[in-house]
């Protein structure tokens, strides 16, 4: 079996946006260390593998959004705002806080972007596989 091309350079271009904003929030907000850049890279991995496993959903027979913002079927256009707004908005209000309201900050998106894809991943059939 052949592997698509185009699904490899998703692949490979879903794990630079993981990371991108990491070095850019590290680069323009002052006090940040090691922990918080690693709490970043989290909360964009969390962030764009629930953007992609929602993206999957939608193409299931009666796949549906749960989330009220998006709507029940948000197109590709809407799910890349939401990531860009949501990581935008992630750092700016990192950025703003102190160092331990920061870490507070980042351990609770890290965790709602984490349930958000677990709750994918039990619709989409992904742990029945495991």
């Amino acid at each position: 079996m052949q592997t698509d091309p185009c699904k490899i350079i998703g692949l490979l271009f879903a794990v630079v946006l993981c990371a991108a904003p990491a070095p850019a929030a590290a680069a323009l907000c002052e006090g940040w260390d090691t922990t918080d850049t690693v709490m970043a890279a989290a909360f964009g991995t969390a962030l764009t593998t629930d953007i992609l496993s929602t993206r999957r959903g939608l193409k299931e027979p009666g796949g549906r959004e749960l989330n009220p913002v998006l709507g029940q079927s948000p197109s590709d256009r809407d799910l890349a705002f939401a990531w860009l707004a949501a990581s935008v908005g992630y750092t700016a209000g990192a950025c703003l806080l102190p160092k331990r309201q920061r870490e507070w900050w980042g351990a609770f998106w890290i965790g709602v972007e984490a349930h958000a894809t677990w709750r994918n991943a039990v619709t989409i059939g992904w742990l029945r596989t495991f």
